[in-house]
């Protein structure tokens, strides 16, 4: 699938901690806020985004507590006149 977030758009989070499913969440760990989809598997966690290019990341449950999810996806605002915000 191809990335639906594109350069220049706009994404509209609600902070909230908690997730259930396989919903695009704002995440953070030490690294760089990154925008992913969050899995629970075998007690860990596995973050994926839609980009085909990146590989998902995995956290081991020994791990998945370094990560902290920030909030869930509610919009994304694209500007169609092609006009570039800056």
């Amino acid at each position: 699938m191809a990335p639906v977030i594109l350069p220049d758009d706009l994404v509209m989070v609600r902070v909230q901690s908690r997730w259930r499913g396989a919903k695009s969440r704002w995440r953070s760990s030490t690294m760089m806020p990154r925008l992913k989809r969050v899995y629970e598997e075998a007690g860990g966690l596995v973050l994926k985004g839609d980009n085909p290019d990146f590989t998902p990341l995995r956290f081991f449950p020994s791990r998945a507590a370094d990560v902290k999810i920030l909030g869930k996806v509610v919009g994304v605002y694209r500007n169609l006149e092609g006009k570039r915000r800056g």
